[in-house]
């Protein structure tokens, strides 16, 4: 979208779609619960469980990496009756994705996906493309 973005506006603007994903990722940051709680899709299910992934597109996935115990405890209070939750964290400018659980047989499960990706961290998985949470969601339920 950035990219696309970039090709409509006028020259004096150049700028614009990376100040616009700036914005957003301090929007973000300095509203946590609320991003997470605006961009939820909690109606899905896959090995018989209720899953709630949540989205965040940022400029720096440090600013959500370094806060990821905050992640998992307000995901937690948002979503108490899900018994999988992940966080997505794309990182638009440099094109990764970072994913977050707290569950360490989703992450393992996620590793078993055909996603190229790996494990990097007890809790995160990351991927060296923007993936999108249907691809995601779609990835999981294949690997069932």
């Amino acid at each position: 979208m950035r990219d696309w973005l970039a090709t409509k506006i006028v020259p004096e603007h150049t700028n614009l779609p990376q100040r616009m994903f700036e914005h957003k990722t301090n929007y973000a940051s300095a509203h946590l619960k609320e991003a997470l709680a605006l961009d939820a899709k909690d109606d899905i299910q896959f090995s018989d469980m209720n899953t709630v992934m949540y989205q965040i597109e940022t400029v720096n996935s440090e600013l959500f990496l370094a806060r990821k115990e905050e992640i998992f405890s307000l995901s937690n209070k948002l979503h108490p009756g899900r018994q999988h939750k992940l966080t997505i964290i794309q990182v638009i400018t440099h094109g990764t994705t970072f994913i977050l659980s707290d569950n360490p047989a989703l992450l393992q499960k996620l590793a078993s996906t055909k996603l190229p990706g790996n494990i990097t961290d007890q809790d995160i998985f990351s991927l060296h493309n923007v993936v999108m949470r249907k691809g995601i969601i779609k990835a999981l339920k294949d690997a069932e």
